[in-house]
């Protein structure tokens, strides 16, 4: 617990993380969305609270994170990652208009590497 609020603490304080928290209209948590640069790349990623999954949520959110970072950052590419079998996931991030790149292994998991841009 300790390690993970000083990643955390970290993370909030860094100006190369950003993070995008939802909530509905009774400020009920929905989810949050963080993206994330390194000196590689900007990777993004997403989490909904389970009582909202399969609401549709996740591409509205996904998109709102990207407009409001490639608004900042134009010439940004962000990246995701999504475990093949995760069929949801692959699914959402093809409908928030982030484009399949390539397959690559991460770890021991095959995986889809999605792009997004401010131009497509």
């Amino acid at each position: 617990y300790e390690q993970h609020v000083k990643w955390f603490t970290a993370k909030l304080n860094s100006p190369d993380c950003f993070f995008y928290l939802f909530t509905d209209e009774n400020d009920e948590p929905i989810g949050q969305v963080r993206i994330d640069k390194t000196n590689e790349e900007i990777v993004i990623g997403i989490s909904i609270d389970e009582k909202q999954r399969g609401k549709g949520f996740g591409v509205s959110m996904l998109n709102q994170a990207t407009e409001d970072y490639l608004k900042q950052f134009p010439a940004a590419k962000i990246m995701a990652y999504v475990k093949i079998e995760n069929t949801a996931s692959v699914k959402l991030f093809s409908s928030a208009n982030f484009v399949k790149i390539e397959d690559v292994k991460v770890g021991e998991h095959k995986s889809a590497r999605f792009q997004k841009t401010k131009n497509g």
